[in-house]
């Protein structure tokens, strides 16, 4: 009730009367889904969000490949970690003692202690770099707010595209617009994130027209209503006894109809220039409205 009366009293400060609320109110409606449809169709066609995005970067070959380096790491854990490496190395115990050759017991139990020490520095060498990696995306996702702000616009970018090329409604709409459907998707969603964010500047600015162009309207109306009520006085006084009525009344309603135009143009020009300068007029109109 509280911003009916607001907004009551915001339209009818500019001489309209309370049967112009509904008017104004729908008006601004149309306004309003119809900004955001350009704004989906902006989105959909030049993706400018996209744009502002920080190209996506090739990942290093160290990340492509760690999960293979992963498996395999853990494929010869398997394999030759644990009991099978003690049964293999205690098997070669027990033939080099069975042996008589005291030259391999010697080289196979100093085989072991090289291996130990090889695989010890395979895996410390593997795991420093893993970590230095994981250091260094995470430094570069907290020391840049924009690079975090457009890594994580191409992993929901991902996502929705997923998401999209599952969803049998956005391939129906594709099909029929004649568009990829994660482009159609990620358009849209972009449309309509720059619709939200620049709501604040495009609905008091589109309020702020729709009532000039009403009070422009109903200020054209009075002055063509004002003359054609002079004439009609002005032709009941000239009547008189075997006279037609109102003789002069066309040639009036000719001259009051085109001083109406000029009246018109007069006043409309100078009205499209007051658009433009409606922008520093925002500020006062928000707090107008709320």
């Amino acid at each position: 009730a509280m911003v009916g009366q607001r907004l009551k009293g915001y339209i009818q400060s500019f001489g309209l009367e309370a049967a112009d609320v509904p008017k104004v109110v729908a008006s601004f409606m149309a306004a309003k889904y119809t900004t955001w449809g350009v704004f989906v169709v902006l989105g959909v066609r030049y993706q400018p969000l996209r744009c502002l995005a920080r190209p996506r970067q090739q990942p290093s070959w160290f990340r492509r490949n760690h999960l293979r380096f992963l498996s395999a790491w853990n494929r010869a854990k398997q394999q030759y970690g644990g009991g099978q490496l003690r049964r293999s190395h205690s098997q070669r115990l027990c033939n080099g003692q069975r042996s008589s050759n005291g030259n391999q017991r010697l080289a196979s139990k100093a085989a072991l202690p090289a291996r130990r020490r090889w695989r010890e520095a395979v895996r410390s060498s593997f795991a420093k770099n893993l970590v230095k990696a994981k250091d260094a995306l995470h430094r570069a996702r907290s020391s840049s707010w924009y690079g975090w702000a457009s890594d994580k616009y191409w992993y929901l970018s991902d996502k929705l595209a997923a998401s999209a090329q599952k969803s049998s409604l956005w391939s129906g709409v594709s099909s029929t617009l004649r568009v990829n459907p994660s482009n159609l998707a990620l358009g849209f969603a972009e449309g309509t994130i720059l619709y939200k964010l620049t709501f604040v500047l495009t609905a008091p600015l589109e309020l702020w027209l729709i009532v000039k162009l009403f009070q422009q309207h109903r200020a054209v109306l009075s002055a063509a209503e004002a003359p054609q009520r002079q004439v009609e006085e002005v032709s009941v006084e000239v009547e008189a006894p075997g006279r037609p009525a109102a003789v002069a009344a066309p040639k009036e309603e000719e001259e009051v109809r085109e001083d109406t135009y000029m009246w018109y143009l007069a006043h409309a020009i100078p009205w499209m220039e007051g658009v433009l300068a409606a922008t520093a007029d925002v500020d006062d109109l928000s707090s107008h409205v709320q």
